[in-house]
């Protein structure tokens, strides 16, 4: 059920245990919705009670009436009025988000693209060397390079090929953050290309509402990929890898020239000069 999901979060100690109700461990499972705590919090004091022992704790229905020393019937009277405020006030956010994201996206005609590889290729001579993210279209064969630093493409390249890492990166800090001020990252939104430099604006919805983050792409695409937001490329900057002038020229040869390294190869490469967990435990084992 809608709500019964919405407002749910983690079983509490006894979730699981002797007399709880089945199924409680897989429902915690589900992320609860943003708005639903500050929905929960805004019910009259017998219905939060009883929503947060029933849902939020995984008691029964008479393990709730005793706590609260009230009938089971009036348990279950108070969930349902719970469940008909909630269900009301959290379909009506979701109209609201949905509303506002389908709106911006017909307005603007944002393209919806995927990240699906880094390019790196090494310094020589007197050209610099560069590290560049590749967008691709989801709907559509274009693909977009925006260059980036070493550490941030690095970043990004650890992630698309799933490598585990014994502590977070800043990137997995910051989305921790987010989430633990209950936060969340809607979209990212790639919005101009001025003088080689790439604009990105960071969408997140928070307990004050929806605010438009200024932020470096390089960084922006990261948490996307964390938090699995959409990412969206406004027409014109898509169209860089197209036409003769110095970005599109840039665009392709960053995407077909030889030389450059894919993601795999700049994560084996990093695996390459990472010490081997033999050689570790030898030098803790000598310095005891």
């Amino acid at each position: 059920m809608v709500v019964g999901s919405a407002v749910w979060r983690a079983p509490g100690p006894r979730a699981g245990g002797a007399g709880s109700r089945s199924g409680g461990a897989g429902r915690g499972d589900r992320p609860a919705r943003p708005g639903a705590p500050r929905a929960v919090a805004a019910l009259p004091r017998g219905q939060r009670t009883a929503v947060t022992l029933f849902y939020l704790s995984g008691l029964t229905h008479a393990e709730t009436a005793a706590l609260l020393g009230i009938e089971v019937g009036a348990v279950k009277t108070r969930l349902h009025k719970a469940r008909a405020t909630l269900r009301q006030q959290l379909w009506e956010t979701w109209k609201e988000e949905e509303m506002a994201t389908a709106e911006a996206t017909e307005t603007t005609g944002l393209v919806e693209v995927r990240v699906v590889d880094v390019r790196r290729r090494p310094a020589e001579g007197e050209r610099p060397n560069f590290v560049a993210v590749v967008l691709e279209e989801v709907a559509g064969p274009r693909r977009l390079p925006i260059w980036v630093g070493d550490f941030e493409g690095t970043a990004i390249a650890l992630h698309l090929e799933r490598v585990d890492l014994p502590r977070p990166l800043t990137y997995v800090f910051t989305a921790s953050l987010l989430q633990a001020a209950g936060g969340r990252l809607r979209e990212v939104r790639i919005e101009r290309l001025v003088d080689e430099a790439f604009y990105a604006v960071a969408v997140v919805d928070g307990p004050r509402g929806t605010r438009e983050v200024d932020a470096r792409p390089s960084d922006a695409l990261n948490l996307a990929l964390l938090a699995g937001a959409p990412i969206r490329v406004a027409p014109d900057v898509l169209e860089t890898t197209a036409g003769e002038d110095a970005n599109a020229e840039r665009a392709q040869e960053t995407l077909v020239s030889e030389g450059t390294e894919g993601t795999a190869e700049i994560v084996a490469g990093m695996r390459a000069g990472w010490p081997s967990r033999t050689s570790s435990t030898a030098e803790e084992e000598g310095a005891a």
